[in-house]
């Protein structure tokens, strides 16, 4: 018997993604905007905003934040994010001096209807930890 074929909540085509400040302090703020376009309404969405930092001893999730919930229509649509500081103090300087991946997750209601990778590479600069996020879309 053949499985019920899984329709998804709504193909997402980002046409635009903004990142500033960029070659920065990683505690620095952060905005975030990126252009989209859905092939149809996405009910009760948001976008949840994480940092991960990997590296071969651990694992650390920062929970940047989320934007409001709102109804997007079919078509061309845009989202804003932004926080004032990330707070990494709680993290060593050698597992922050790495690859990381800044993630937009798009939600519709409790379902994830995608992610938007942005890798992330911290090195130090001038004594500091700087941050550089590169835009999926180059």
């Amino acid at each position: 018997m053949a499985d019920p074929e899984v329709t998804p909540l709504a193909n997402v085509e980002v046409t635009e993604i903004e990142i500033t400040p960029n070659e920065c302090p990683i505690g620095n703020e952060l905005f975030l905007a990126m252009s989209f376009t859905l092939d149809q309404p996405l009910a009760a969405a948001r976008w949840k905003i994480k940092y991960i930092v990997d590296s071969a001893a651990q694992r650390q999730i920062l929970e940047l934040g989320e934007t409001e919930t709102t109804d997007y229509g079919a078509g061309p649509q845009n989202m804003a994010f932004s926080v004032p500081s990330i707070d990494v103090a709680g993290i060593p300087k050698e597992v922050l001096a790495n690859a990381g991946l800044f993630v937009a997750s798009l939600l519709s209601g409790s379902e994830e209807v995608m992610d938007v990778n942005m890798v992330t590479q911290v090195g130090p600069r001038d004594g500091e930890l700087v941050r550089t996020i590169f835009n999926p879309l180059f």
